[in-house]
């Protein structure tokens, strides 16, 4: 077996196998990982304990594919966080309402004011 490309999202295996066997992969099976080999759509297991990638692969030659893919949770996420750094600066970047200016300006004098005289 031989490592063709690995990236953060992408790892792809040359797999040359006498026997059928499971191969472990040091990442993190978090939701999102899919598995393919030789372009079939492949089932992905954790190891226990450290959570590894398991993967069985067939007796042969085959190249296994592995492609991390944002979950809709993780889209969802991203979509808010990128609202957020538009409408923040945008906020921060508008005037400042003075609230004294959207107030009526009352003033009182002497002369406005009622004085009984007993």
């Amino acid at each position: 077996m031989w490592l063709k490309i690995s990236s953060l999202n992408l790892q792809l295996l040359k797999i040359i196998a006498n026997d059928s066997l499971t191969v472990r992969i040091r990442t993190f099976n978090f939701p999102g990982w899919t598995a393919f080999i030789d372009n079939i759509p492949s089932l992905i297991k954790s190891e226990r304990g450290t959570r590894a990638i398991l993967v069985d692969v067939p007796k042969g030659d085959h190249f296994l594919q592995l492609n991390y893919k944002d979950t809709p949770i993780r889209i969802i996420g991203k979509i808010f966080s990128l609202l957020s750094f538009i409408i923040l600066p945008a906020a921060l970047l508008l005037p400042k309402h003075n609230s004294k200016k959207l107030l009526p300006k009352l003033s009182v004098s002497n002369s406005d004011r009622v004085v009984k005289k007993q």
